[in-house]
């Protein structure tokens, strides 16, 4: 089984992020990269302040998305656990998808 994660991640004038979804059922599993499995698209927030972070609700995950504008397309395995920071996991793929 396997779910994706499709959006746009972008940043307001004040530096915090805002996330706006590509379809309105899309599934948005920001949670990936935490190696929690996205149940629902209402657990995703995010903080004040002068750093960008998107948290899970529901397991109190909070996680810190570099000041990044693109589109994501991310495969989410459901079996894989990632601990890897968010920074190099986009790193990795601006760099495989030549996004700049």
């Amino acid at each position: 089984m396997q779910s994706y994660f499709t959006g746009y991640i972008s940043y307001s004038s004040t530096n915090n992020p805002y996330f706006t979804k590509q379809k309105s059922y899309s599934a948005t599993n920001i949670s990936y990269f935490t190696g929690h499995n996205p149940y629902s698209t209402k657990n995703i927030s995010y903080s004040t302040g002068n750093k960008s972070y998107f948290t899970k609700r529901n397991s109190y995950t909070t996680i810190y998305f570099p000041h990044f504008t693109g589109i994501i397309e991310y495969i989410y395995r459901i079996s894989s656990i990632q601990t890897e920071s968010i920074s190099n996991i986009l790193r990795k793929y601006i760099k495989q998808r030549s996004i700049y």
